[in-house]
C-alpha cells in the first residue's frame, strides 16, 4: 500500500491503487535514485510502467530487471523502451 507520513501519498488513487502517470515521478523516486550506486544491479518488483527503472538505467547506469503483473503497465514499460520489464 502506498503510505507516507500522515496517510496516503497525495497523488495516490485509492480507487485504482495507482499513482499518476504521464511523466510524473513518485516522491520516493528521487531518494531511490540518489541511494543506488552507479552500475549497481537492480530488481524492481512491481515496476509498473518502468519509469523508475528507466530513470535508474539512464542516470545511474544500472543493470536492471523489472517484474510486473499488470499487462497494461508492462506494455507501457515496453513502449517506454524499458526492455527489461517482464510480465508475470
Amino acid at each position: 500500500m502506498a503510505h507516507c507520513r500522515g496517510g496516503f501519498h497525495p497523488g495516490f488513487s485509492a480507487r485504482s491503487r495507482k499513482f499518476p502517470s504521464g511523466g510524473q515521478s513518485r516522491w520516493q523516486d528521487d531518494i531511490i535514485t540518489r541511494e543506488i550506486q552507479p552500475g549497481a544491479r537492480v530488481l524492481d518488483l512491481g515496476c509498473g510502467d518502468g519509469q523508475l527503472l528507466e530513470r535508474l538505467q539512464r542516470e545511474r547506469q544500472v543493470r536492471g530487471q523489472g517484474v510486473e503483473i499488470d499487462a497494461k503497465a508492462a506494455l507501457g514499460a515496453t513502449e517506454r523502451g524499458c526492455r527489461s520489464c517482464r510480465l508475470i
